[in-house]
Order: C-alpha cells, then structure tokens, then sequence
C-alpha cells in the first residue's frame, strides 16, 4: 500500500501548492491522476518518487520515504515527460550500465520480449542521441523496469508512442501491476480513448475556491 499523509509543499516563502494532501491507494491499483495544466500533478509525482521535499509523510509498504530513504527508493521507478538519458551511449550500453548499478546481469524475460515488441531492438548499437523522442521513451521504459519496481510513477507517458507500442506498453503494464502486486500511478493531460479503461482507481487535482488550496477528488472504479 502507498500512504500519503498531510502533504504539503511550497516554494520558498509563497504559498503552499499543496497543503494537507491524503491518500491510500492498495496494491495492484493502476491510478489515472488528472488536472488542468499547473495545478501540479508533476510536482505530486515527484514528491511521492522522493525528487523533491515536502512536508508530511509518505509510506510504502509501510517504509518511510523520510525515514528509510533508500529502502523506499529500492521500490520506486519515475518515468518522466522528457527523461534524463546518455546522449553518447546506445540503448544496449545503457541498459548495461544501468544493470551494473542494480547488480544484475540479466533482466526479465518479459522485458526482452517488450524490447522485440516496441522495435527498440532495431536501435540497440544506435547513440541514443540520434533516436526520435518516442523512442527514446522506450527506452527510458525499459530502463524504469529494469530494477522490478512495485511503485511505478509515469508523468504523461503514452503521447509520444506510435498505436501499436501504446497497446503494447498498456498490456505489459497491467500485467506487471497484477503480477507483482505492484502499483502504477501515471498523470494524463490530454483526452485518450484507448485509456478509458485501463485505470482502476481516478484522482483528479482541482482547485478548491473556498478552502483556497489544491485537493484531490477520488473515484475508485472497477476494472
């Protein structure tokens, strides 16, 4: 289970973006997080993914991100809108590295399988800096799952993928969530039919004009 209790955040001296902010969500749970442009659904998912600080606490599987950092760390994959990558390494070299960090010689054979799918294997010996924005959102996808996360955060992770790596993608991501009792939360901007049906669970961020402070409006659903 992922707990936010009484979050808040601000920068510097100006008012709070989110004050008082609490959620639950259980495992195998594939959260849809919406909101109008800058209300702050990025700035939620890098607080929960330990990218920022905050006030109040945030527990995963009941460890703490503030008393336990790097056991909740251990946990927890971001995939961000333009993911940070190494320009002058290939997609077989990075995913190399980053499985020398993690102490792995090999990853899932599911992830192989996905890699063959998506056709990122078509640019494995290619420097990533000459790949196309959607494919390097694949990689970056496959680098997030490399260390079998049971938290996965993705901040509006589909818009750059051609149909077929969408669906593709969609299908391994329910899949990994039931299989490993996982939790996936991933903000969405933009009005996607072929999404309508994959989360379990919605929360919206809006603006509350009489408590003058942003909340979340919950709305479990069954899938």
């Amino acid at each position: 289970m992922l707990e936010l209790i009484n979050i808040k955040k601000r920068y510097g001296e100006s008012a709070y973006i989110f004050d008082g902010i609490n959620l639950k969500v259980d495992k195998m749970s594939i959260v849809e997080l919406l909101g109008e442009n800058g209300i702050g659904k990025t700035t939620l998912l890098n607080i929960i993914s330990g990218m920022t600080k905050f006030e109040g606490e945030i527990k995963l599987n009941n460890i703490s991100l503030k008393e336990n950092f790097k056991k909740y760390m251990k946990g927890v994959s971001l995939i961000g809108n333009t993911p940070f990558l190494y320009d002058y390494l290939t997609p077989s070299e990075t995913i190399d590295m980053i499985l020398s960090f993690l102490n792995k010689k090999s990853f899932d054979a599911s992830l192989d399988y996905l890699i063959e799918e998506i056709g990122l294997n078509k640019y494995k010996n290619t420097l990533t800096r000459e790949l196309s924005l959607g494919t390097r959102q694949k990689l970056a996808f496959i680098l997030a799952f490399l260390s079998s996360p049971t938290l996965i955060l993705l901040d509006e992770p589909f818009v750059n993928f051609d149909i077929r790596s969408r669906k593709v993608i969609l299908d391994y991501l329910k899949n990994y969530v039931i299989e490993n009792n996982a939790i996936l939360i991933y903000a969405r901007h933009s009005t996607d039919t072929d999404l309508a049906d994959f989360p379990n669970k919605k929360i919206i961020l809006k603006t509350d004009e009489h408590l003058n402070k942003v909340v979340l409006v919950s709305d479990n659903r069954e899938t």
